[in-house]
């Protein structure tokens, strides 16, 4: 996978946009700039393209689509081995300070029900006994119950709360992120990381018990 070569009836296609210097839009809306090489009559990805391959954790059998959208700029769709949208890739997080392993992304923004997180994530990070956690946006802060039933893990207690204080809609994603694992006098916090399906924000209104 390192570095890529460009199929040839896409290089001739677009050998004119072609630059020293491509940038590839992932489906989060981050860009990575990757660097061209020429190798015979190929052009390869070269500087760059190991970073965009380890973010979006591509493997063996995945597939891309790249779409042209103007001068050296393409948008990159990515597909798993069934053919289906790596849905993950839509929030891919650039930072090299947060580490892939204490994060989990999940879409149950539902206010009549508790949310579930991802076994892998909960089992790794979280606590295995229920106990209230904090849910950090930014600078404010939300106490919601962590409950734990035999194998699953939930957000229950003011699970709901966070939904409409966010104004999170059913295709809005979230990412958790583990930001401190707390203390006796102080309980856990998960940074979250709110990735939309529109950019206008319609404040939801619903009446809580």
């Amino acid at each position: 996978m390192f570095p890529q070569r460009i199929p040839r009836k896409f290089k001739d296609e677009y050998k004119e946009k072609l630059l020293q210097r491509v940038t590839l839009r992932g489906p989060s809306g981050d860009c990575w700039t990757v660097a061209l090489a020429q190798r015979g009559e190929d052009i390869e990805l070269r500087n760059g393209w190991r970073d965009f391959v380890k973010d979006h954790s591509l493997e063996e059998g995945d597939f891309l689509v790249f779409q042209h959208v103007e001068n050296s700029l393409f948008n990159v769709l990515m597909f798993d081995k069934t053919g289906c949208e790596r849905e993950d890739s839509h929030f891919v997080i650039q930072d090299r300070d947060i580490r892939a392993e204490n994060c989990c992304y999940m879409r149950d923004n539902k206010t009549d029900r508790p949310s579930t997180i991802p076994r892998e994530f909960a089992d790794n990070c979280l606590p295995m006994v229920s106990q209230e956690i904090r849910l950090r946006v930014g600078s404010k802060i939300w106490r919601v119950s962590l409950n734990r039933r035999n194998v699953q893990c939930t957000l229950n207690k003011g699970w709901a709360h966070f939904v409409l204080d966010n104004n999170l809609e059913t295709e809005d994603y979230c990412v958790l992120e583990l930001a401190d694992t707390g203390t006796s006098r102080q309980p856990l916090t998960l940074d979250v990381h709110i990735y939309r399906a529109v950019e206008k924000i319609v404040p939801l209104k619903v009446i809580l018990p």
